[in-house]
């Protein structure tokens, strides 16, 4: 009884949404809502391929239904494509799925989200057809279009097919190295858009990031980008108009997409200092100090460093900024400061690992600079080196540093033993229980 009572309020529930209005029924309005409710039930059980044969009566009789059958019909044909084994029905599939949407856009217009979301599909769908024909334009148009619509609401993934598009199209010598640029440009001012826009989302500032660097590298495999291509290109553009953001993005994306590392560049640099200048953020000033100090500027890497230590909120970035700041000490030789950052890293709870095999590897390289004619406090170094790998998880480090542990022999001559605590002395200044080498 109680099962009935339910099929009979969803019945009635069903029957109320047809009531509702915003429905064009057609001529034969029974057949219509009965045809509805057959593909309603059919699409909220999941058997999608059920639901195609009265889409076709739709498509036929009422295609000014409801928005609604446009949007189960792309999503009912998408899921009987990806479940389809033969490759002929599957195109055929995908056809009529992306067909819907134009269909959607037809009768109910909203042109702009519609092409959005049939972009996610259009490339993947017709990539091999359009491989086959040597003739990517038509791809190439319609992602035109929905950037030029939605701007920074464009999904990630259209961007990226954009790019793949133009990148075909050049490849067949039907777009110049220029213009191809210019489509990139334009990429990057709406991209930029969506990062001011998505300011205060990390996440998914990280995508839009991810999203550059992909479309800059695909472009990369039609474009013969070195150092002097970007200088020639772009250089006196630069001079002209040094505070254009999208312009100083091209630059430093196509610079690190050159085969020869462009570290030398003064337009690199130059660039790179104008968009922290311009949004100071501790990504920028990484890659400033990277710059500086492949150049040999470690002062001046230190310098952006610190900077974007200060700007850092995340774990990992503070980590990421730690680390270098630790090896940049280390190549000065102020190992005692270098291990000051290295713990700060492992402070932060991310890539302790990273951070204590460090700590142990300034320990294990300092031996001979700390070395005395105390050869048990010389050797605690080791111990100590030992203790760092421990913390660090590394085993065979850990073997390594236990190899050059005093002998039973080295500890009785000092009159101690095994457990006795020691200082190590030297820079490294660490307390360690004895431990002969074979224990």
């Amino acid at each position: 009884m109680k099962n009935l009572i339910l099929y009979a309020f969803a019945l009635l529930m069903s029957l109320s949404a047809l009531a509702q209005e915003g429905w064009n029924w057609g001529d034969d309005k029974p057949e219509a809502q009965q045809n509805w409710m057959f593909i309603r039930n059919y699409y909220n059980a999941e058997k999608y391929a059920e639901c195609t044969s009265k889409i076709k009566w739709f498509m036929e009789h009422a295609p000014e239904l409801n928005e609604d059958l446009y949007k189960i019909a792309a999503t009912a044909y998408q899921i009987k494509a990806r479940d389809e084994e033969s490759e002929a029905k599957k195109k055929e599939l995908q056809d009529s799925t992306l067909m819907m949407y134009d269909l959607r856009i037809k009768h109910f217009g909203n042109k702009a989200e519609v092409l959005n979301r049939k972009g996610l599909l259009a490339y993947p769908y017709k990539y091999k057809e359009y491989k086959a024909k040597g003739d990517f334009s038509e791809l190439a148009e319609l992602y035109s279009t929905i950037l030029e619509l939605n701007k920074e609401e464009t999904f990630l993934k259209n961007f990226e097919y954009y790019m793949k598009s133009l990148v075909y199209m050049r490849a067949q010598k039907k777009m110049t190295e220029e213009q191809l640029l210019e489509k990139y440009q334009m990429m990057v001012d709406i991209l930029d858009s969506k990062t001011e826009k998505n300011a205060d989302d990390p996440a998914e500032l990280k995508k839009i990031d991810r999203t550059g660097s992909d479309i800059v590298e695909d472009m990369g495999k039609v474009l013969n980008v070195t150092c002097e291509f970007v200088e020639q290109q772009f250089g006196e553009k630069f001079n002209q108009n040094p505070d254009n953001t999208s312009l100083l993005k091209l630059i430093v994306n196509l610079m690190k997409q050159a085969e020869e590392k462009c570290y030398e560049s003064d337009l690199y640099i130059k660039a790179y200092k104008k968009l922290y200048e311009k949004k100071p953020s501790p990504k920028f000033a990484q890659y400033i100090a990277l710059i500086e100090n492949n150049n040999g500027n470690t002062d001046s890497a230190l310098v952006y460093l610190n900077k974007a230590e200060e700007l850092a909120e995340e774990a990992e970035t503070k980590s990421e900024v730690y680390y270098e700041i630790a090896k940049i000490y280390n190549s000065k030789g102020n190992k005692s400061t270098a291990r000051q950052y290295a713990r700060k890293m492992a402070a932060t709870g991310v890539g302790a690992q990273q951070a204590y095999t460090f700590i142990g590897d300034l320990y294990y390289n300092s031996f001979s600079q700390c070395q005395t004619e105390n050869t048990v406090q010389s050797k605690s170094i080791f111990i100590a080196t030992y203790n760092m790998y421990q913390k660090a998880g590394n085993s065979s480090k850990m073997a390594a540093a236990k190899e050059n542990f005093p002998t039973a022999e080295e500890i009785f001559y000092k009159q101690m033993k095994s457990g006795d605590t020691i200082e190590t002395g030297c820079w490294i200044g660490e307390t360690v229980t004895l431990q002969n080498n074979k224990e």
